[in-house]
Formats: structure tokens, C-alpha cells, sequence
């Protein structure tokens, strides 16, 4: 699977995660009882395939403040309920990168390496949809940021099993990632330029 991970395109990701560990070979097979649901993006996908057809940049960015905006409400609404969600997924993280084959994520709770996980997030590219998805636990190290904090650990995990179409809405957020990082560097090298 390593050499599978290295051709996929890794980009810096910042995601709430929540996961918990898969305890046997039983419950891999297992769908969480339930699931949040986010509010439909059917409309706005609407208008956004209008507007990339469009070519118009100042109506792209209108249309990316609507996608910030919609993706806002599913994490409020995702908040209210989660006392439900922590009995299913009982950790959270912050995801660090992110590509087709896998994703390194930052956790007070340590997995062992071969450990197996499943859980859930949300990518900000249309249409939202809850993305739970398992995997193994390839890479792991400690990483303190200050003396008096806990200590963080920073893991990597292979998917498995990944179905098509959450590949495709990785490939999406991958693609919109890598962009706006090119623009923010190029923005930086014009500033640059200036000064």
C-alpha cells in the first residue's frame, strides 16, 4: 500500500475528525447505529456547476463564501448533537493532510501502530456529505508543543475498503486544496515582487 500512497497528491487539510477504534473482526463489518445527516447542498450544487460554466471569477468567489457558509451550518448543527455521536465516535482529532490513499491526523488519544479505526468528517467541497471511513494505523510519534500541555500524537492511517465515490470527494477537495495553495503562493511571490 505504500508505494499505492505515494502516487496520490497529499495536501494540508484542516478538518475536525472524530474516530474510534475498531475492537474485532466482527465489528470491522459494522455500520454506526447512526449517522448526522447534513443539510442538502443540492441547490447550491446547482448554482455552482452555473458558475464554473460561467468563467466569471467574482461570481466564484461569491459562490465559495456560500459553500463556507452551508458547510458552517452542518458543523453547528453536527455540535447540538454531539453528546449522540460521541457514544459512536469517541475521540476527536484535527486532520493534518489528507490524499486519495490516506490522511496523517493529530490526537491526545494514541492508536498503536496496525491499529484499526474507522471515522468520520466532513470535506468542504459539493456536495457535503458525512464521510466515514476506515483504515489501519501505518505511522505514529509523539509531538509535545509546549511542557505543560498533554502531549499530542500525530498518526497516519491507510484506508480501506475506500468506495469510489469518497475517493471522488477526496479527489475534488485535493484539487481545490492544491489551487488555492498555488494562489496563496503566488499572491506571496507578487507581494514579494512589490516590496
Amino acid at each position: 500500500m505504500s508505494e499505492e500512497r505515494r502516487q496520490y497528491v497529499r495536501v494540508s487539510a484542516d478538518c475536525m475528525i472524530a474516530f474510534r477504534k475498531i475492537k474485532n473482526a466482527e465489528d470491522q463489518n459494522k455500520q454506526p447505529r447512526e449517522h448526522f445527516d447534513p443539510i442538502s447542498s443540492t441547490e447550491i450544487s446547482d448554482i455552482a456547476s452555473k458558475v464554473h460554466a460561467s468563467g466569471n471569477q467574482h461570481d466564484e468567489m461569491i459562490l465559495e463564501l456560500l459553500l463556507w457558509i452551508d458547510w458552517k451550518v452542518n458543523y453547528l448543527i453536527k455540535n447540538l448533537l454531539k453528546d449522540r455521536e460521541t457514544l459512536i465516535f469517541p475521540y476527536e482529532a484535527d486532520m493534518v493532510d489528507l490524499s486519495a490513499a490516506g490522511m496523517k491526523f493529530s490526537s491526545s488519544e494514541q492508536m498503536a501502530l496496525g491499529d484499526k479505526i474507522e471515522f468520520r468528517f466532513f470535506l468542504p467541497v459539493l456536495p457535503f456529505s458525512e464521510m466515514i471511513l476506515k483504515g489501519v494505523i501505518s505511522r505514529s510519534r509523539q509531538k509535545t508543543y509546549q511542557d505543560n500541555l498533554p502531549p499530542h500524537f500525530e498518526m497516519s492511517v491507510e484506508f480501506e475498503n475506500l468506495k469510489r465515490s469518497d475517493q471522488e470527494i477526496i479527489f475534488r477537495y485535493v484539487v481545490k486544496r492544491e489551487r488555492q495553495i498555488l494562489q496563496a503562493q503566488r499572491k506571496q511571490e507578487d507581494e514579494n515582487t512589490v516590496l
